[in-house]
């Protein structure tokens, strides 16, 4: 076809479902703390700036936490319409047999 198609799920998923998923697939109780995303924000531009003077890749920049700090969806209604499309392993399923992988080849 000559196209590009993202594929998913038939659910949008915020970011925040999503960490909550993989920690219960991973039967890892969520730590960390929220923090504003103001001053990450300001400090990215600071670590990219500084680290960018120095020659080194900052650890955090503003696309980073832009990235992290947005949900996203994408819609599959073209995959659906023009390939057919439809989600055969939800993402609970996929995650679980993702962490089961991971646990076999004893990376986590």
């Amino acid at each position: 076809l000559g196209e590009v198609f993202t594929l998913g799920g038939e659910r949008y998923t915020t970011l925040q479902e999503l960490v909550d998923l993989i920690a219960e697939v991973l039967d890892k109780s969520k730590t960390g703390i929220r923090i504003p995303y103001t001053p990450v924000y300001w400090a990215s531009v600071v670590c990219d700036k500084v680290c960018k003077r120095i020659g080194v890749s900052p650890p955090l920049y503003p696309r980073r936490v832009e990235f992290f700090s947005k949900d996203r969806a994408f819609s599959i209604d073209k995959a659906q319409r023009l390939l057919g499309y439809s989600p055969r392993v939800s993402l609970r399923d996929g995650l679980a047999r993702t962490a089961a992988w991971y646990r076999e080849k004893g990376l986590i």
